[in-house]
């Protein structure tokens, strides 16, 4: 029997799918699908219901950090990618912020180190939000059957 956390955390997988589509076909993501997002995880928060102060005080420090990696990268790191983390804080708890965080940037790197090999030049414009939905999508599979 699948129960609705299983079914929201699916939403928010196929979504956020959506959302690494878009920005790899259009190279950006809008800010009206990316509210939308923050709304579908703000709503797996409050339907999984852990409201102890650790549980807010490290989302809070999340986000709060986010904003200040975004502002001292003076925007070289996209909003979208920002607001998208934000979202994932809120859904996810410690652990899983920080497994996806590690599970994107690795991807990210292979994706650099691979495609830097195969053209011998160095990328620097790389799109995350495909990556955050891999990191995801690993992140949501062991959840399921671990």
């Amino acid at each position: 029997m699948i129960n609705d956390v299983v079914v929201i955390n699916m939403l928010v997988g196929i979504y956020l799918t959506y959302m690494g589509i878009k920005d790899l076909r259009y190279g950006k993501v809008d800010n009206e699908i990316t509210i939308v997002f923050i709304a579908l995880c703000s709503l797996k928060f409050f339907f999984v219901g852990d409201f102890s102060i650790y549980t807010i005080s490290y989302k809070l420090f999340t986000i709060l950090s986010l904003l200040a990696f975004y502002y001292i990268s003076k925007g070289k790191v996209g909003g979208a990618d920002i607001k998208i983390l934000i979202g994932l804080a809120i859904a996810l708890n410690v652990y899983q912020i920080v497994s996806l965080i590690l599970l994107t940037g690795i991807a990210a790197l292979l994706f650099v180190g691979a495609s830097s090999v195969v053209r011998r030049k160095i990328t620097t414009n790389v799109k995350l939000v495909p990556f955050m939905a891999i990191g995801y999508l690993v992140l949501l599979t062991g959840y399921l059957f671990f």
